[in-house]
């Protein structure tokens, strides 16, 4: 049973090898994809639009701690158990105001930075889909899957930054 598995799976790599094998004009090019990304001005325009979104979080956050602090310091000023009494509950609201004001920031950062690494990957792809038709490249690797070169593997990551700007533009 053990042998007719291993044919089985010999058998069906070879078939899956084998449109590469039996073409003799095979093009392999690889792209950069951190040079891509550092290059990119996608990348740097989001970047951007989100270092602008936490300044103005940032403003926001600092504006709930001074309200907060004013009110702790009024808390601590008071002689008065009654009065300090009162003015427990809108303290412990102006603490969930900043507690909650901080976890929304984290989340909308999160979600900004996964909808624009998940944009870029489209991107990417298909900047590099359009080169490589360009080229006549039949497969397309990442820089670090390369493992061995022979000098014939195509670098289009000069191009894909190219077309990435193109289509960005």
């Amino acid at each position: 049973m053990k042998r007719w598995i291993n044919k089985i799976n010999g058998v069906m790599i070879a078939w899956l090898l084998i449109p590469t094998i039996a073409s003799s004009s095979t093009q392999v090019g690889f792209v950069n994809v951190a040079e891509v990304f550092e290059g990119s001005a996608f990348v740097k325009d989001a970047n951007k639009k989100l270092q602008d979104e936490i300044a103005d979080m940032n403003m926001q956050l600092a504006q709930q701690k001074k309200k907060l602090k004013e009110l702790i310091t009024q808390y601590h000023a008071l002689k008065n158990v009654k009065a300090k009494k009162n003015l427990e509950s809108p303290l412990k609201t102006e603490e969930i105001v900043l507690q909650n004001l901080t976890i929304s920031f984290q989340k909308k950062i999160h979600q900004d930075e996964v909808a624009g690494k998940q944009h870029f990957d489209i991107l990417l792809r298909n900047a590099t889909e359009r080169v490589a038709k360009a080229k006549h490249i039949n497969v397309v690797v990442t820089e670090q899957s390369v493992l061995f070169s022979d000098n014939t593997w195509v670098n289009l990551t000069a191009d894909v930054l190219r077309e990435l700007k193109k289509a960005t533009d």
